[in-house]
């Protein structure tokens, strides 16, 4: 069944609190380069991580080949994260789905994101 195989293939950094910033930030780096070859997405909801953190997240997404799926929502990403984010999906041309949802990008951060989808 289709939700199991999410489930299954799905790699989870969950929400609770952003705790330790550059623990955070160095988990979310390893979990992209280390995300086993059938894991397709990278579920991170509530981490709130920031631009900062968003920065590793997008230096590690890059260079992965094996995610098509990114759930990054409620992780006060701003404009600043859009552009990372952004940057890196310039490079990379496996993710095809990318939730931000209560996130605080404005019109210029969505559309470093939209610009690169277009």
């Amino acid at each position: 069944n289709d939700e199991d195989d999410y489930y299954d293939r799905a790699l989870w950094i969950g929400a609770g609190g952003a705790g330790h910033a550059h623990v955070i930030q160095w988990l979310l780096g390893l979990a992209v380069r280390l995300s086993p070859e059938d894991a397709t997405q990278l579920v991170l909801c509530g981490r709130n991580i920031g631009d900062e953190g968003t920065l590793h997240l997008a230096s590690a997404l890059a260079a992965n080949t094996t995610l098509t799926s990114l759930d990054f929502g409620s992780n006060d990403v701003g404009d600043r994260g859009g552009a990372h984010l952004a940057d890196a999906l310039r490079f990379n041309s496996t993710v095809t789905s990318l939730n931000l949802l209560n996130n605080n990008l404005t019109e210029a951060g969505a559309g470093a994101l939209v610009a690169v989808a277009e």
